[in-house]
C-alpha cells in the first residue's frame, strides 16, 4: 500500500511539473516581448500609469488636433511598442492629426510582469479606464495577437469603431495551420516541432472565432493576401461571423507589411 501511495505521489508530482513547464513553453512560443527599446521616429512620447493590481504599464502616445476619434492600437506578439515596423504603421495617423495610444503589455517593452492571456485582457482594459475616454470616442485597433486582444475588449465595450489585422480565429487552429504548412526544412526539425505542439495543452486560446459575433460596433476586417504568418482565410471565416463587419483584403499585402492598410482604414475612420 505504501508502494502504491508512492508511486501515486511521484505520478502526480511529474504529472504537475509537466503540466508547469508545458505552459512555460507555451507563452514562449506565444510570447517575444523585447525588453529594447528602439528609436522613435514618430513625434511621441513613451509615459506609463500604474494597474489596480500596480503593474506599471508604459504606452506610447502621438498628441493629434482631432477631436475624434482618438486610436487606440493593440500590437502584436513581437517587441514592444518602439518596434520600427510598429510606428511605421501609426505614421499615417500622425501625418492625419489623430491621437493615438498605443499600449505595452505586461512583460513588453518597460512594462512590468510576464505575459498571459488574461493578464493582457485585464491591461487593456486598465489603460481605457486609465485614459478616461469615452467608448464612443474610440477606434480601437489590434494587429496579429493584437486582434485577439481587441476582439476581446469590444465583445464586451461598445467603441465607435473596431479593426483587427491579420487576426487568427484561435490558438489552436494557427497550431493545426502550423503543423500541416509550415516545413522547417528537414524531417527532424518538423518532427519535434508537431511532438511539442501536439503535447503542450493550451491554455493561452484567444478564441476570437468564439467572440467576434458579439461585437455590436461598427467593425473593419483586414487581411492580406500574402500573409505568411496567419492565413487570410482565418480573416475571412471572422468576417462571416459577424454580420456588421466589414471585410477588406489586399491582393499584395503580408502580415507585417505597412501602408496597404492605410487608405482602408482612414475610410473606415472618416466614415464611422
Amino acid at each position: 500500500m505504501l508502494l502504491i501511495a508512492c508511486i501515486k505521489l511521484v505520478i502526480i508530482f511529474v504529472s504537475s511539473f509537466f503540466l508547469s513547464l508545458s505552459g512555460e513553453i507555451e507563452k514562449n512560443i506565444i510570447y517575444k516581448p523585447s525588453k529594447t527599446l528602439s528609436p522613435l521616429i514618430l513625434n511621441a512620447e513613451i509615459h506609463d500609469f500604474s494597474t489596480p493590481n500596480n503593474l506599471k504599464l508604459s504606452y506610447l502616445h502621438i498628441k493629434g488636433n482631432k477631436k475624434s476619434p482618438i486610436i487606440i492600437f493593440c500590437h502584436g506578439n513581437e517587441g514592444n511598442v518602439t518596434l520600427e515596423k510598429l510606428q511605421k504603421k501609426l505614421v499615417f495617423l500622425e501625418k492625419k492629426g489623430y491621437e493615438v495610444y498605443a499600449l505595452d503589455y505586461r512583460g513588453y517593452g518597460k512594462s512590468d510582469g510576464s505575459p498571459d492571456e488574461r493578464g493582457i485582457y485585464s491591461d487593456v482594459r486598465s489603460f481605457i479606464k486609465y485614459l478616461n475616454l469615452k467608448p464612443e470616442n474610440i477606434v480601437i485597433w489590434g494587429h496579429s495577437l493584437g486582434a485577439a486582444i481587441v476582439i476581446d475588449t469590444a465583445k464586451d465595450i461598445n467603441f465607435k469603431g473596431v479593426i483587427t489585422e491579420g487576426g487568427f480565429t484561435s490558438v489552436e487552429d494557427m497550431r493545426d495551420y502550423r503543423i500541416k504548412n509550415d516545413d522547417l526544412g528537414d524531417p527532424v526539425s518538423n518532427f519535434t516541432r508537431d511532438f511539442i505542439y501536439n503535447s503542450l495543452t493550451i491554455t493561452q486560446k484567444f478564441n476570437s472565432k468564439a467572440k467576434v459575433s458579439l461585437i455590436k460596433s461598427p467593425m473593419l476586417i483586414l487581411h492580406g493576401k500574402k500573409d505568411t504568418i496567419v492565413p487570410y482565410e482565418m480573416g475571412i471565416t471572422l468576417s462571416k461571423l459577424n454580420k456588421n463587419a466589414e471585410l477588406f483584403l489586399s491582393e499584395t499585402g503580408d502580415h507585417n507589411d505597412t501602408g496597404w492598410q492605410d487608405a482602408a482604414v482612414l475610410e473606415f475612420i472618416e466614415n464611422l
